[in-house]
């Protein structure tokens, strides 16, 4: 599946203000490319405390584990992560690849 989204940062939000909350996908993998120079707003949940991602666009792939991945590899996290306002005035755009097998 794939997905391409624009956010725009609310006029009055705080740097840290939640735009897409915490979450694992469910998927096996997830591969997003920011259209948006950093800070983009994604992070990551590292040891307990939420950190931006330091590099984007469009010639960066994130890749994150999905929920699907950590359940057939043992050891292998999906990363919990969120969107937060701290992009600037222009919108956040992202495409992202869920690679999601079938059920059978």
């Amino acid at each position: 599946r794939f997905h391409v989204k624009e956010t725009h940062r609310p006029p009055d939000a705080a740097s840290d203000t939640v735009l897409l909350p915490p979450h694992r996908d469910p998927s096996m993998l997830s591969l997003v490319v920011h259209f948006s120079p950093a800070p983009t707003g994604l992070e990551v949940r590292v040891d307990g405390e939420w950190r931006s991602l330091p590099r984007a666009g469009p010639d960066v792939v994130t890749v994150l584990a999905g929920s699907v991945l950590s359940k057939v590899l043992p050891g292998c996290a999906a990363p919990q992560h969120r969107v937060v306002a701290a992009f600037g005035a222009e919108p956040r755009v992202a495409a992202t690849f869920f690679f999601e097998p079938r059920a059978n």
